[in-house]
């Protein structure tokens, strides 16, 4: 069993903040709804988390891929189904089979189980390959973008977008197989990516001729910018800022990345506007509270239908 990460506590605390900024256009809509942006970021830096905690825990040579993949699967499902519950108990919404079982308007969940399948193999089968995999996936990505229809908008938001966020989710594999490497100017290379891949979206973004395919070369500075900021985290001696109050609301949120990334599509509402800016962290504190109350009531669910005695403490646990 490896030690806790708790540079991937930070990125998926980052994850969580970029993608729900990024749903924040009614929020937005009276002042700049340009400010609801780096969902691409949030995306890709969560990706980047679910592939790299592939590598933690039980050796994977130990485990058959039925009993591995089911554990993901009890991990995610509950969720879906106790909100499907709540959903539609508290904000009418409809319950449907799609909703429970395929975790239809969620495409980012369907994505990531079904990489997880090909990231069992790589893990498994190919581990020394994985860098090899990382520029494949780059390739494939490419040919990919020149072939789907053109978007109005980013060619991150097309209809085919997931696929732009295998490579960082392989990316996370790579490093978490490969935990001794090491980055001079980590934050320098980090907030040049950053800005590289604004740079090179402003040319294509929105075009339709030639230049619209300029977007896709974006991909690489994102993907860097995830590497030198986990290189960054990981050179500050995080173990000790966590012993720290200030760590455990990053903690927390981080922990339910998940439920949070599931609720507030049904939390984000216009109606705090004329408390700008205090609306959007008003909005995530009720985002934050619905995801609590739906982590406790999953705890609960999976109780029942597990063998070991029941904890109310366990239930009530982040």
């Amino acid at each position: 069993m490896q030690q806790r990460n708790y540079a991937i506590d930070l990125i998926k605390f980052i994850a969580v903040l970029f993608i729900t900024n990024s749903h924040y256009i009614p929020l937005y809509k009276d002042i700049n709804t340009s400010l609801a942006t780096l969902g691409v970021h949030g995306n890709a830096l969560f990706f980047f988390a679910s592939g790299y905690v592939l590598t933690l825990g039980k050796n994977i040579n130990e485990i058959s891929f039925q009993d591995w993949y089911k554990k993901r699967i009890v991990r995610i499902w509950p969720t879906f189904i106790v909100w499907a519950i709540l959903a539609s108990l508290v904000f009418k919404a409809n319950i449907t089979w799609e909703n429970i079982l395929i975790a239809k308007g969620y495409w980012f969940i369907q994505c990531i189980m079904i990489s997880y399948i090909l990231l069992f193999i790589i893990l498994k089968y190919q581990k020394k390959y994985i860098n090899k995999y990382i520029i494949g996936s780059i390739i494939i990505t490419t040919l990919c973008f020149f072939i789907m229809p053109q978007s109005s908008g980013s060619i991150y938001h097309s209809s085919l977008h997931w696929i732009c966020y295998f490579p960082s989710m392989i990316l996370g594999l790579y490093l978490g197989a490969n935990t001794r490497l090491r980055c001079r100017f980590s934050l320098i290379k980090c907030c040049f990516s950053f800005l590289l891949y604004f740079v090179i979206m402003n040319v294509g973004k929105g075009k339709t001729d030639i230049l619209y395919y300029s977007q896709i070369l974006a991909i690489i500075p994102l993907n860097t910018f995830i590497y030198y900021l986990f290189m960054w985290f990981s050179s500050i001696n995080l173990k000790t800022i966590s012993k720290k109050f200030i760590w455990k609301p990053i903690y927390w949120i981080a922990s339910l990345s998940l439920e949070i990334y599931i609720v507030q599509f049904n939390i984000i509402t216009d109606k705090f506007n004329f408390l700008f800016p205090l609306n959007t962290l008003i909005i995530f504190f009720f985002i934050f509270i619905a995801a609590y109350c739906l982590r406790i009531c999953t705890n609960f669910f999976n109780q029942v239908f597990s063998t070991e005695s029941f904890s109310i403490r366990k239930g009530l646990s982040i």
